[in-house]
């Protein structure tokens, strides 16, 4: 209900029961009873003899003044009434136009206004139960996508236990090397022929360190590809579910 509508409904109603206060009161208001005048029956005759009364004018003037005093009064009063049947008119007629109009508005209003909480409280349910599913949605997105992080977690463990034995390897063949180196030096006097075989075992050696290293820098490029590749499904995972 809009507050003009309040104020109008609220200022009929005080009309209403103004009418209606003056009603009780003019029900209330009952003209008082006085009686007429009336003459003795019997009349003393020389003070001890008891004679029929006789009606003298002043006798018909008293009664005559009291009745037409009555009329005025009862005419008075009929004339109040009808005076207040407008009232009661105007009472009815508040009723009948403005006063239950106005009602039948604010019923309207608040029926209206009824219809549109309801609307917005089933919205706010769907809304609340789209965001509830939008959230579980993401949870086992992550969830997956965790899961896809533990396996490849595990695979960079693995390359890097075979980066350290590679590693190992490397010093090993290192302190081959030198120590090979060192043995040349010692026999080179000796034999060429026996130099130049150990030359080529080194060689050999060499070649394949190399291979193993080429490996090492093939794995680690895939592992950054993937890794990659990962980054660019989770994006696209997370853009889908918004």
């Amino acid at each position: 209900m809009s507050e003009e509508l309040e104020i109008q409904v609220l200022a009929i109603s005080e009309k209403f029961n103004e009418k209606k206060e003056a009603l009780k009161a003019f029900s209330e208001e009952i003209p008082e009873q006085s009686d007429l005048p009336t003459v003795p029956q019997d009349e003393l005759m020389l003070g001890f003899i008891g004679t029929e009364y006789d009606v003298k004018g002043k006798d018909l003037n008293a009664l005559t003044d009291a009745v037409q005093n009555r009329m005025i009064e009862q005419n008075k009063h009929i004339k109040k009434i009808i005076q207040e049947f407008n009232t009661i008119y105007e009472t009815f007629q508040l009723l009948d136009d403005d006063y239950i109009k106005r009602i039948s508005d604010s019923l309207m209003v608040a029926r209206k206004a009824n219809i549109t909480a309801l609307q917005g409280l089933e919205e706010s349910k769907s809304y609340q139960e789209n965001n509830k599913n939008l959230l579980n949605d993401v949870i086992k997105q992550n969830k997956d996508l965790i899961d896809v992080l533990k396996k490849h977690h595990d695979r960079l463990e693995d390359l890097e236990t075979l980066e350290n034995s590679f590693k190992d390897l490397q010093v090993q063949v290192n302190n081959s090397q030198n120590n090979l180196k060192n043995y040349l030096d010692e026999i080179n006097n000796k034999s060429i022929t026996e130099g130049n075989n150990l030359k080529l075992v080194v060689e050999g050696l060499e070649t394949k360190l190399e291979e193993k290293q080429e490996e090492i820098v093939f794995l680690k490029k895939g592992f950054y590809t993937l890794g990659v590749a990962v980054v660019l499904i989770v994006l696209f995972l997370l853009f889908k579910g918004m």
